[in-house]
């Protein structure tokens, strides 16, 4: 009998999340500071886009802020958030369009419409710390 436990224990620790099904496996949080925003010093100026994604007790929202030379001032949007796929509208005075993409461990990817770059910003520290 004791064999027997000890075997379907270890054969419970050596099965892959993944066979027990998609939500076993830990999803990223979608939550977080994601920046690819940089201060070059050739031109002096501050070049990228910053998100930051927070979690408040009316869904999901982000501080959004982009930098063409000079940051402009960050709006906060409201987030739609579906696993770790996300989707926000960015105000007219920060270029204007709809942000969709998706979380990862690492980064926010994803684009801008109106035929702009995709965006991959990497999940950390904020520019401004």
């Amino acid at each position: 009998m004791r064999r027997t436990a000890i075997g379907i224990c270890l054969l419970a620790l050596t099965c892959p999340l993944s066979s027990l099904g998609p939500d076993a496996a830990a999803r990223p949080s979608v939550t977080g500071i994601f920046s690819d925003m940089y201060y070059s010093a050739e031109g002096g100026d501050v070049v990228g886009t910053e998100v930051f994604i927070m979690y408040t007790n009316q869904g999901y929202y982000a501080t959004f802020q982009m930098a063409e030379g000079v940051p402009s001032v960050p709006a906060l949007v409201q987030v739609s958030v579906d696993g770790v796929n996300v989707s926000f509208s960015v105000p007219e005075a920060q270029g204007g369009g709809m942000f969709r993409g998706h979380v990862t461990a690492r980064a926010l990817v994803g684009t801008l419409e109106e035929g702009r770059d995709p965006l991959n910003l990497k999940r950390g520290k904020s520019y401004w710390q």
